[in-house]
């Protein structure tokens, strides 16, 4: 007597297709387009191509093990000496390089140093007369603060900064000039003529008293 066995063969896996044309549209919608975060490499994307090919034609490596050299392979002189074509970039990786260089550069724009109206013209003023002597600056009386030599140097560093941007530019050119700057000679002489006016009114009232 034949003994018959109980086992079922095993059934092959099938590929499950939803039944829903909403669901298999959506799906077909993500094979054919997958989720590339770069604008420029989506575009560049050919759903017929394999992911290998088109990160070869984008400009990218697939497969890192392939350009990773081996520690273990003796090294051969001879092919040191010869000179490997240079591969060209291609056109979206190209696009990609410049799109982040704009990038970077907006960013350096955008960048502004944090300084006040009072603070430029104190500094203009302050190095106009004293070039670099920051001890005679501590000393002079717009020197309200009454700031050591150390934090005046230190204040003049963010303004030196400052002067060379497009930021300092820019803030002429909606002024329309560099505004003036008033030296502590200037204003000193401002104050005697003011003082001698002032005498000459005072000796007038008097002579008319008389």
């Amino acid at each position: 007597m034949v003994a018959h066995s109980h086992h079922k063969p095993e059934k092959r896996k099938v590929k499950k297709v939803s039944s829903n044309p909403r669901k298999r549209q959506k799906q077909e919608r993500k094979r054919l387009n997958p989720l590339i975060p770069c604008p420029i490499a989506r575009k560049a994307w050919n759903d017929r191509k394999s992911v290998a090919l088109n990160f070869r034609n984008i400009g990218l490596v697939f497969n890192l093990n392939k350009i990773k050299p081996n520690r273990y392979k003796p090294r051969d002189e001879s092919s040191d000496k010869r000179k490997r074509p240079v591969r060209n970039k291609s056109k979206a990786l190209q696009r990609y390089e410049e799109a982040i260089n704009q990038a970077n550069e907006k960013e350096g724009e955008d960048f502004k140093i944090k300084i006040s109206r009072a603070e430029i013209d104190f500094s203009k003023a302050m190095i106009a007369e004293y070039g670099d002597d920051y001890e005679a600056m501590s000393r002079d009386t717009r020197n309200y603060f009454q700031e050591t030599p150390n934090q005046l140097q230190a204040r003049f560093k963010k303004y030196y900064r400052y002067k060379d941007t497009p930021q300092a530019q820019k803030r002429v050119r909606l002024t329309g000039a560099v505004p003036k700057v008033h030296h502590a000679r200037n204003k000193k002489k401002k104050e005697e003529a003011k003082h001698k006016k002032m005498r000459l009114k005072i000796k007038r009232i008097v002579r008319k008293k008389k």
